[in-house]
């Protein structure tokens, strides 16, 4: 092999192994359909009151919690046109704050 292709080789291996590995995280129906259930106490906008914000240890956050990154936007964009108008966007938006994980205290 002649010395210019060995170093170009090397020098895709080389990068190959320090770039940082991208995952692209996706949600899945079952994770939102446990979201629109465990969460509409808040989600939902048919009284159109804010509802009551979900407690950290509530059922609704550890369904948040499942989804990767707390993707909620990825939630939303799965939901069908009727589920969107059963529930409030920014409500849905808002549980990826919410919901957060506690910092731990050493």
């Amino acid at each position: 092999m002649h010395p210019k292709v060995v170093a170009a080789v090397l020098l895709l291996l080389v990068c190959a192994v320090i770039s940082p590995h991208q995952v692209t995280a996706v949600c899945t129906d079952a994770q939102k359909a446990a979201i629109l259930q465990d969460c509409k106490f808040y989600i939902r906008s048919a009284s159109g009151r804010p509802g009551n914000i979900p407690a950290h240890k509530s059922v609704c956050c550890d369904r948040v919690r499942d989804v990767p990154d707390r993707d909620m936007q990825c939630i939303y964009d799965r939901c069908t046109n009727a589920e969107k108008a059963q529930n409030v966007q920014q409500r849905i938006l808002s549980l990826k704050e919410f919901c957060k994980p506690l910092p731990v205290m050493v």
